[in-house]
């Protein structure tokens, strides 16, 4: 348990230190050639429909020129990029010129990791998806690792689940809010829509107790023709049980295409000198991730069917 605690004092102290979440500053939605696809009386389905049309155009990014930001003042940003292939492949590795590799943040279909240079126990931490909500990850880490996929604008509303709104809470966006449910309990998604094109600006979620588990802000939005894609290109992240506070940027996306070995790409990194290290044992002990993690994950969910009846959420209080 030790192990798995100092996982993340490095993460929050080390690397994404923050002397606490405060709004971000001068977004800017890039008004360029997306068409509008929404009507001034949007209905929930058709908010719906458009959020998740938006989202199934893409299975796969790749980020290029990108940087990472720490909102920290006099800290420097650094040279970054990422990946991601739907449901649940991420990967996120951080350098700088002088020092080489300092971050490396990733998901594949079965397991999550995370190597962090300037860590003073030397390890590769990683876990198991289907372990999330019963291990020590959550303990700060309040969501799962994918979320950062949502957090990069690919998200998709369950037309069968809990929705409230749209609320026009501010002039040009619309609100709505998800109840979800986890094996940790039911969480509350608030999902901020820019109401002419789209595209999806701010997420923040809850959970049962209205405690502040994450939010992400997005801005800079292109859209890609040949895809039919708006994506933004910069993402700020907020976790508040962490104290952590970080953001994307990336002058493009290739979309639908990723370029390298994928086989490399979505596999848990070896790092010399650097032992694994199992966040779902509970005594935090080394263990050599498995090649062969096969079983399905319990939270992988199939694609919503495209006509399905909405469940509408009774009018709950609003969040503070």
């Amino acid at each position: 348990m030790k192990n798995c605690t100092l996982f993340y004092l490095v993460v929050i102290t080390g690397l994404f230190c923050v002397s606490g979440a405060s709004c971000p500053q001068n977004r800017q939605l890039i008004n360029d050639n997306a068409p509008v696809v929404l009507s001034p009386n949007t209905t929930l389905e058709e908010l719906i429909r458009v959020v998740n049309t938006n989202s199934s155009r893409v299975q796969k990014i790749q980020s290029t020129g990108a940087t990472l930001t720490v909102s920290q003042p006099g800290v420097p940003s650094v040279e970054a990029n990422y990946a991601f292939e739907r449901p649940y492949r991420f990967r996120l590795r951080a350098e700088t010129r002088l020092t080489g590799p300092e971050l490396d943040l990733g998901s594949n279909d079965e397991i999550y990791w995370m190597w962090v240079k300037q860590n003073q126990e030397k390890a590769v931490y990683w876990g198991r998806h289907d372990q999330f909500y019963q291990s020590a990850a959550r303990g700060v880490l309040a969501v799962p690792p994918q979320w950062l996929i949502e957090a990069l604008g690919v998200v998709e509303m369950d037309p069968t689940g809990e929705h409230e709104g749209p609320y026009a809470t501010r002039p040009g966006h619309l609100e709505v809010r998800s109840r979800i449910p986890t094996p940790a309990g039911h969480l509350t998604k608030i999902t901020v829509i820019e109401s002419t094109r789209g595209w999806i600006v701010e997420q923040h979620v809850y959970d049962a107790t209205n405690q502040h588990l994450a939010s992400a802000f997005a801005s800079g939005f292109q859209y890609d023709e040949r895809s039919g894609v708006s994506l933004p290109r910069q993402v700020e992240i907020q976790l508040p049980p962490a104290n952590m506070a970080f953001t994307l940027k990336t002058e493009r996306h290739l979309v639908n295409q990723i370029v390298g070995d994928d086989s490399q790409l979505w596999s848990i990194p070896k790092m010399d000198g650097y032992p694994y290290v199992d966040l779902g044992n509970p005594a935090g002990m080394p263990a050599v991730p498995s090649q062969e993690l096969a079983s399905p994950n319990p939270y992988y969910q199939q694609p919503v069917p495209r006509n399905a009846a909405i469940r509408r959420l009774p009018p709950f209080d609003r969040l503070r």
